[in-house]
């Protein structure tokens, strides 16, 4: 009888042991998102120039006029939030990386 005690105490003392040394860890390993420039459209920087510029800016919202416009320093300028340009989007927040570049790729692309 008294083995068993010893055993069963000793089986409970490694076992609450292992159980509060071990560390939980939830973190969840994430790989950074990527963003593609290399195959970038205009069907690519529609949507985005449709979600914060064609209210103001119709020119950018066919391919045509958007390739002719003539301001597309300022437009990246004003997107990258640069000093001495007016910030765009007025009223919304800045575009992110991903998107400020697929739209300098498709300028670089078509000029």
């Amino acid at each position: 009888m008294e083995k068993s005690i010893k055993l069963v105490s000793t089986l409970l003392i490694v076992g609450l042991v292992s159980l509060f040394s071990c560390k939980k860890d939830n973190k969840v390993s994430v790989a950074p998102a990527t963003c593609d420039t290399a195959s970038v459209t205009f069907a690519t920087v529609q949507p985005i120039f449709a979600a914060a510029c064609t209210s103001c800016h119709s020119q950018l919202s066919n391919e045509t006029d958007a390739k002719n416009w003539g301001d597309f320093p300022r437009l990246m300028g004003s997107l990258k939030q640069e000093s001495g340009f007016m910030a765009m989007p007025q009223g919304a927040a800045k575009l992110s990386d991903c998107e400020i570049n697929k739209i300098q790729a498709w300028y670089n692309k078509v000029k």
